[in-house]
């Protein structure tokens, strides 16, 4: 147990930072600004968070009304769980196979089981920094306004402090049999990068299926329907068979905190949750090390002969397109990087199409609404949106932090900085344009998009986005996280995706201002199309001029 222990503080004090923060912040006295940078962006979203509030206190009475309130406690157990799943994937195959400290430990007499447990624990103390902001005023405006017993908020510390226990318990197992049975020498990652893809997409087609079985509404007869469910307090959360069995039981026993079937409900999601962590410390003691022990082999190409070796050689290609290759080539071989950057592209349509599938209603609003009339303000909406996208990805202000102990190749490589930041735009370009084809593919299947439509936001998407990019570079080069002990930490962990999202989201405001602007003066929708193209153009140029130079200087001042 002390051993079990150590390891827990140890990762939790590495994983936060406490050490570092500590010595830096009251020994040292340096970089208080960033300390107080961070307390201005987290209050900054109060008001944001206060409308999520008001939000649920107004979807809890729209429930109340049709007395099928508990159906709030499902939707926020079911979706907190579902992100933490599809999330967690991600965060246990960085934190269990891809972190520096399993140099160090794996040698040492530590049973595996503890490496598994202290690493898991460590993920379930992230997971309480997404899932509590989301859940907890979910719970505690259902147990205000429902007027609950005592046994309601025992069941909500327990069910708060489980909530993640199975969503990752399951990600982990799933992640440990794919490491094992993927680490087939040279090919291990590329292989695990085309899994991990995969699997993902299955899971959002389970979704799919899940959402179709939701439709059981019969046609023509909907008020009877709803009428019948009405009769039955709370009997909507009964309807739902097909949903995260843990998810129901959760809010099974806080709708029904007075009942036996709340205590037994309680039990059920305690004792899955007990259950799911003993078979994954299991799977972890017997198959966690075949997957991690002789994962770094690389397999070695034939030898070259002299015309071949002479060809690649005198082989060169320009700066700017080297630059863009090696930036895939980060990408491609660390798959945590190719999951947080490409597997999004493809989730985002999922995400739009999973309504349209649902509620046909949806649809046919966007499709009223997409008159000759409207055209002008449905495409500038359009491109908000995609501006939007833009502003919430994080490749380009983790463009710097990416390379990790490898920057120092930038800092000396004989290219220009001017080519280098192009390169890497070209990324950053190359997956929104992706991004836009793809989500504008998805909407044709629902929606006549014109040709005219599909080209202007095409273009002024593409050109809206890049000074969110250059923000985010500019970001990234000022303060840029180097020293990571695994590569979840330089994107998902990294402070400058919370800064080049805040700036992003006043651009947008501003754009969102122009929109408004235009749109009440009537201008000729060519001539606000032009106006934006030259606004964004002009944006661009200064910011890369300015982004140049602040580049070349840091380059010259990080050792």
């Amino acid at each position: 147990m002390r051993e079990l222990m150590s390891l827990i503080k140890v990762n939790l004090n590495i994983n936060f930072g406490i050490s570092s923060m500590k010595y830096t912040y009251l020994k040292q006295k340096k970089d208080i600004w960033k300390l107080v940078l961070f307390v201005v962006a987290i209050l900054s979203l109060i008001p944001v968070y206060l409308l999520y509030i008001g939000l649920i206190n107004g979807i809890y009475i729209g429930l109340k009304m049709v007395n099928q309130q508990s159906l709030l406690l499902l939707l926020g157990f079911l979706v907190s769980q579902i992100v933490i799943f599809l999330f967690g994937i991600v965060y246990v195959m960085s934190k269990f196979y891809f972190s520096d400290d399993l140099n160090i430990l794996i040698p040492l007499p530590i049973k595996p089981g503890n490496i598994i447990t202290a690493k898991f624990i460590t993920l379930v103390v992230n997971e309480y920094l997404i899932m509590l902001p989301i859940v907890l005023p979910i719970i505690i405006i259902f147990g205000i306004r429902s007027q609950t017993n005592l046994l309601y908020w025992i069941y909500s510390i327990g069910i708060l402090l489980l909530l993640p226990i199975i969503p990752l318990g399951l990600a982990s197992i799933i992640v440990m049999i794919f490491m094992k049975y993927t680490n087939i020498k040279g090919k291990r990652d590329l292989l695990r990068v085309i899994g991990m893809t995969l699997l993902i997409i299955v899971i959002l087609v389970i979704q799919l299926g899940v959402q179709f079985t939701m439709k059981d509404v019969p046609y023509g007869s909907e008020e009877q329907y709803i009428a019948e469910m009405v009769k039955e307090n709370n009997s909507f959360i009964k309807s739902f068979k097909n949903v995260f069995p843990p998810s129901r039981w959760a809010a099974i026993a806080l709708a029904n905190s007075q009942k036996l079937q709340g205590f037994t409900s309680f039990a059920l999601f305690v004792i899955s949750s007990i259950l799911v962590f003993y078979i994954m410390i299991i799977f972890g003691e017997n198959i966690f090390y075949k997957g991690v022990i002789g994962g770094d082999e690389v397999l070695a190409k034939r030898k070259l002969s002299k015309k071949e070796l002479k060809k690649d050689i005198f082989k060169s290609r320009h700066p700017v397109i080297a630059i863009f290759y090696r930036e895939i080539k980060i990408l491609l071989r660390t798959p945590v990087f190719f999951v947080n950057s490409i597997v999004p592209i493809f989730i985002i349509p999922v995400i739009i199409i999973f309504p349209a599938i649902v509620n046909d209603g949806f649809i046919n609003s966007i499709q009223e609404f997409y008159l000759e009339e409207n055209a002008l303000l449905f495409n500038l909406i359009l491109i908000g949106f995609f501006i939007f996208i833009a502003t919430t990805n994080s490749i380009a202000s983790t463009s710097f932090s990416r390379e990790g102990k490898q920057f120092w190749i930038s800092r000396i490589m004989p290219i220009k900085v001017e080519y280098q930041l192009i390169g890497k735009m070209l990324l950053s370009i190359l997956l929104q344009l992706l991004t836009i084809v793809v989500i504008l593919v998805a909407a044709l299947i629902f929606i006549r998009l014109k040709l005219s439509t599909i080209i202007i936001v095409l273009i002024l998407g593409l050109l809206g986005s890049i000074p969110v990019f250059e923000i985010g570079f500019f970001i990234d080069i000022t303060r840029p996280l180097l020293d990571w002990d695994n590569p979840q930490k330089a994107m998902k962990q990294n402070l400058n995706v919370v800064f080049s999202m805040l700036i992003g989201m006043v651009y947008l405001l501003l754009y969102a201002g122009l929109v408004f602007v235009f749109y009440r003066a009537s201008l000729n929708p060519l001539i606000v199309y032009f106006i934006f193209i030259a606004m964004f153009l002009v944006i661009s140029f200064f910011l890369f001029v300015s982004l140049i130079d602040i580049t070349f200087r840091r380059y010259r001042e990080i050792e």
